[in-house]
């Protein structure tokens, strides 16, 4: 096999309703990590359910090193605002040194969120292009 994925943070509980930013490394795609923001229910710690969880792809335009570019646009943006989902959001940062996503970051991340949050349904893809 020729990348790695390491975990760089654990989910943190008591981060219900927040939106936090988190990262990880693939050996193999960018010699950046990749970062992340992480959206979590307001009601997320209060029991056992499973989640929806959806993916946001941002656009071309948000690359880069500042992951606030990623609130620009759709879910991460209106939870900014204050917004709240009855799912799980997850909101990768394309570094720009990549030109596109690349599916092993998806792959990757989406291998890190089943490790820390057991308890999620099905992943949805929601592209903004």
């Amino acid at each position: 096999m020729f990348f790695l994925f390491f975990s760089c943070a654990k989910i943190p509980r008591g981060e219900a309703g927040k939106q936090i930013q988190l990262q990880y490394f693939v050996e193999g795609v960018s010699d950046d990590s990749t970062r992340y923001l992480l959206y979590l229910p307001r009601d997320y710690d209060a029991g056992n359910k499973q989640w929806p969880l959806l993916f946001f792809l941002h656009g071309r335009g948000e690359r880069g090193s500042d992951i606030n570019l990623v609130k620009t646009h759709g879910p991460p943006k209106l939870i900014e605002k204050g917004k709240s989902f009855p799912f799980l959001v997850v909101s990768p940062h394309c570094p720009l040194t990549l030109h596109e996503w690349d599916w092993r970051i998806m792959d990757g991340l989406l291998t890190e969120i089943e490790k820390k949050i057991p308890d999620r349904s099905c992943p949805y893809l929601f592209n903004r292009a």
